[in-house]
């Protein structure tokens, strides 16, 4: 038995979505429900992508800037410190692959 949560695929939320919306229409179909309302759901997913960028891309923003500040800014010419590179140290310090957060 897995000890991994599950999370469900976009298509999975997204009929979970229309199927709820869809309560007050009892009588329309899943194809029918998913024209109705999947472009209320794909405007929702679309928002919560964006705002998680943004997030991300201040947070690197961020963390150029203090580096910048502490005198640090002749390092952004090593490979280390490429935006790449900040990228990737800001997201796996902020946001590690398989951590929860809430």
């Amino acid at each position: 038995m897995s000890t991994d949560e599950y999370v469900p695929s976009d298509e999975d939320a997204a009929d979970n979505y229309v199927f709820g919306r869809g309560s007050e229409d009892p009588g329309l179909s899943l194809p029918e429900l998913r024209a109705e309302y999947g472009p209320e759901f794909d405007r929702f997913l679309a928002s919560v992508r964006r705002d998680a960028a943004r997030e991300a891309l201040d947070g690197l923003t961020k963390h150029a800037t203090a580096l910048a500040e502490d005198g640090n800014a002749e390092s952004f010419r090593s490979h280390w410190w490429t935006v790449a590179g900040l990228a990737e140290g800001y997201r796996d310090t902020h946001y590690p692959e398989g951590a929860e957060h809430g």
